[in-house]
């Protein structure tokens, strides 16, 4: 008995071990960033010194600027309404595939599943023409609209399978107390959904902060520009990128990296629940 214990102990030992060394690994790109960050100008580029000689917190006030700000507050503004409109628009969706029921349901939601197999690349140029002509080019316009159009195929289909989890008397009890379809919605259904419709606004809320492609197609002032493009136009690519250094740049990139690192902490566990859950009835 005591030996089982102890081979237990030791195999439970290795793995912790090698899951920590590939955890490191993984993380090392990150953990370089930050510690390059906290480094003088000057002791950035000399590839012997590994850990900073004192935390210089000048990078860091460097790199929250006014510009930079300028670009988080663009990106907030995006981010807010379209936390609000994918999920809400993606539940109703799924309210309408899976509690209701109505003819060429089935064909419909196909063909909403179908989207998935077209590639994003292929509607950009279609997408781009609907925009201009409508005069919604260089506004927020084509970031945010589309979140309260459905909110996506991807999330309408986890919704819609978490929602058929639902026992149907829940649903049939509150249609003979007299509630409308839309009490039943709001007050119900998305109550006992909040698992996913967490999951779905984590998911956006990275989406959106990583967005590269979308404002650059859509934004062409710089006072407009969002984070991604924002820091790629004026620290990587454009004339003022040579104003600065790479320790300022890596404290940008911490930044960066800290708003969904909380948020992903703070939700790990309705994260995992919504994936796991999403799929159980279909």
């Amino acid at each position: 008995m005591k030996r089982n214990s102890l081979l237990q102990i030791v195999k439970n030992s290795l793995i912790y071990f090698f899951l920590s060394l590939i955890a490191l690994i993984l993380l090392s790109p990150m953990l370089l960033m930050l510690l390059r960050s906290f480094m003088t100008s000057d002791q950035i580029y000399l590839e012997e010194l590994l850990f900073p000689v004192f935390l210089n917190k000048q990078s860091y006030i460097e790199a929250l600027n006014p510009v930079f700000l300028k670009f988080i507050g663009n990106t907030f503004y995006v981010l807010i309404f379209n936390i609000i409109g994918v999920p809400l628009s993606a539940g109703m969706c799924a309210f309408a595939f899976s509690v209701l029921k109505w003819k060429g349901q089935s064909f419909v939601f196909a063909c909403v599943m179908a989207t998935l197999l077209l590639p994003s690349v292929v509607t950009q140029i279609p997408l781009f023409a609907q925009y201009y002509a409508i005069g919604w080019i260089n506004t927020y316009l084509p970031l945010i609209v589309p979140g309260f159009l459905g909110g996506g195929a991807v999330n309408i289909f986890l919704t819609r399978q978490f929602m058929k989890g639902i026992p149907r008397e829940v649903i049939e009890a509150s249609e003979v107390d007299g509630a409308s379809k839309l009490r039943i919605f709001f007050m119900i259904v998305m109550p006992l959904c909040k698992t996913i419709i967490v999951y779905i606004a984590v998911m956006t809320f990275f989406g959106v902060w990583n967005d590269f492609m979308g404002p650059l197609l859509y934004l062409q002032d710089e006072n407009k520009y969002t984070l991604a493009v924002g820091v790629y136009y004026t620290m990587i690519e454009g004339a003022t990128s040579f104003n600065y250094t790479a320790n300022v740049k890596m404290a940008v990139g911490v930044v960066l990296f800290i708003p969904p690192l909380i948020l992903f902490s703070v939700f790990q566990k309705l994260i995992m629940q919504g994936v796991a859950t999403s799929g159980l009835k279909v």
